[in-house]
């Protein structure tokens, strides 16, 4: 099982790639593979890899991988490789290594693209066949793994992270007026396969696609769709209960692996508990964990983690990053990601990772996507409520007190809510940006499984897989992500949408499931917190210093600002993302800003 960084040239214009120039790339990507480097050049083709050694130390194992006539790059984890390996086996095919390459590889030769059905992982793949002068790409089910492409008239590149584009001949980075907008506006980012670069796109996450190196044709074809299959009408509570129990154990202990140094990325909420607390039951390793505390009350989650730590006591750290480091640390985190970020919690996140690396943790346990599959989000309930207004809306008044009610809200606050995003909705424009907001926000999904669609392909995961991967890979560490496992995936869309929000209790079966094993503090906790920091306050504590940012980003933007409109506004999410946006600017050297 490996992480590594990916790079890749294929000189259009039939110029020998230069070496130097794929080093240089590949160097940008250190921080994913510091354990080793490898290169692949065949004419005008030039194939790179930097290895992060995980459970397969063998250097046989190095990439770029060749077998016959394919060569691999390969960025991610079979977890399941086993399985493949031994079925292979049968088929004939022998290995020389113990690594889930060789399996990729392998598997790639007698099933061709159908190979992907087979995995149960993480990835970014790139086969190229030296027979046939094809490359063939693919990106895992829901984009945990990344895979950017560039195009220019003498160069298409692809690779694990932007960055390494930046060291092409042929490099320029421009201003995406759509995407940049949608980021402004609303906050929107990785919705659609384009980035904030004009040029550079992502190959979307369940995908393939195929390049020809003579005619440097890119087809991209769709190899999965989320929420595929009939909703489980069948499964009592009991059923499914069962179900699930098996199904969330087994990607866990998929996940775990064989033994090396494993940690938890521990929040106190229903999530990251129910991953440490069944990782745990029945185990005598209790392992690290480590948490994001501040000390103010209407974030402060320490006492819920204590309540884990206590049943399971494992080797606990708790962090709290500052925003005076987070000011420091703004350029350099920008450059991690790539992009502009929209919220404070991506710094946390990076400082949590970086305390990983302190303790010399390579593998972390992390809780993305259980809120997307099981209901967990506020907008879940908004379908429940279209639901009830379709099909009695005299009931309105009770459905919303009942729903809102089960999470100590008012009424009041919940119909609020529940206007605000309507509101929200109608938006088309905003007087304070000079270029036009054309960004389609979507009506308010039928049920909780199409919600759960639209949130796993479009608005949520994908950035949120975004900045997990970027701030995880920065310290070399493998965020392993259990609620991500297709099986459970799939199965948790077909439920019916009562086991998920059941009499107004998000993630319904998700406790049930784990009502013997979690703390009973963890199994009622109703209030919902995202990966949280005190950015508020600390806008409001240090509104001087980042009002004088705020000018000096506006000064920079005023191509697609109004100065006076937008200085004059007093919103700090805005402000966040202008100080974002104009440090980004000037990081990358971006054009038409």
């Amino acid at each position: 099982m490996i992480m590594c960084g990916i790079f890749g040239i294929i000189n259009i214009d039939k110029r020998p790639v230069d070496q130097t120039e794929l080093y240089a790339g590949i160097k940008l990507l250190d921080h994913r593979g510091p354990d080793g480097h490898g290169q692949y050049i065949d004419r005008h083709l030039g194939l790179s890899a930097c290895r992060l050694k995980i459970m397969d130390q063998d250097d046989l194992a190095n990439q770029p991988f060749t077998w016959n006539q394919y060569v691999l790059l390969f960025n991610g984890c079979i977890y399941n490789y086993a399985e493949v390996r031994a079925e292979l086996i049968q088929q004939g095919y022998s290995f020389d290594t113990t690594s889930d390459t060789e399996v990729v590889i392998k598997a790639y030769d007698y099933w061709g693209k159908s190979c992907l059905s087979k995995f149960n992982g993480m990835w970014a793949i790139v086969i190229y066949d030296s027979f046939n002068k094809d490359i063939f790409l693919s990106r895992d089910r829901y984009g945990i793994k990344p895979l950017y492409y560039y195009q220019s008239v003498s160069q298409f590149a692809f690779a694990s992270e932007i960055k390494a584009f930046t060291a092409l001949t042929s490099w320029e980075a421009i201003a995406n007026h759509k995407t940049i907008s949608a980021y402004l506006a609303y906050g929107m980012q990785d919705y659609s396969a384009e980035t904030m670069f004009e040029n550079v796109k992502q190959l979307p996450a369940g995908s393939y696609a195929s390049i020809n190196t003579r005619d440097h044709r890119l087809d991209i074809h769709s190899y999965y769709q989320i929420g595929d299959g009939a909703t489980r009408e069948d499964l009592n509570e009991q059923d499914a209960i069962n179900q699930f129990q098996y199904l969330f154990h087994d990607s866990i202990k998929l996940r775990h692996g064989t033994a090396y140094d494993l940690g938890y990325c521990l929040s106190g909420g229903l999530d990251s508990s129910s991953i440490l607390c069944e990782s745990l039951s029945d185990s005598a390793d209790f392992g690290k964990s480590i948490s994001v505390i501040y000390n103010q009350p209407e974030i402060d989650e320490s006492r819920y983690v204590k309540e884990v730590i206590h049943q399971y006591p494992t080797d606990h750290y708790q962090i709290s990053p500052s925003l005076k480091n987070l000011i420091q640390k703004l350029p350099s985190l920008i450059w991690t990601q790539d992009e502009p970020f929209s919220s404070a919690s991506v710094y946390a996140q990076h400082e949590l990772y970086g305390k990983a690396q302190d303790l010399s943790l390579k593998v972390m346990l992390d809780g993305q996507g259980a809120d997307e599959i099981l209901g967990g989000y506020d907008i879940f309930y908004l379908s429940q409520i279209k639901h009830a207004m379709r099909q009695n809306p005299l009931k309105l008044i009770s459905t919303i007190s009942h729903l809102f009610g089960q999470y100590n809200n008012s009424y009041a606050n919940a119909w609020k809510r529940y206007k605000q995003y309507r509101t929200k909705k109608k938006q088309v424009g905003h007087a304070w940006l000079k270029m036009q907001v054309d960004i389609p926000i979507r009506a308010q999904e039928k049920s909780i499984r199409d919600t759960s669609q639209y949130l796993m392909s479009e608005m949520g995961l994908p950035v949120l897989l975004h900045y997990a991967d970027r701030n995880s890979m920065a310290h070399s560490i493998e965020s392993r992500l259990p609620f991500l496992d297709y099986r459970l995936v799939e199965f948790c869309l077909n439920l019916k949408d009562s086991m998920k929000i059941n009499r107004g209790i998000r993630k319904w079966i998700l406790r049930e499931s784990m009502k013997e094993k979690l703390p009973h503090l963890i199994y009622e906790r109703k209030n919902k917190l995202g990966f949280e920091t005190p950015q508020k306050q600390w806008m409001k504590d240090h509104e001087a210093a980042l009002n004088q940012l705020k000018i000096e980003a506006v000064n920079d933007l005023t191509e697609i600002v109004n100065r006076k409109a937008t200085l004059s506004m007093s919103n700090p999410e805005i402000t966040w993302r202008l100080i974002s946006l104009s440090i980004w600017k000037n990081r990358f050297g971006v054009k038409d800003l």
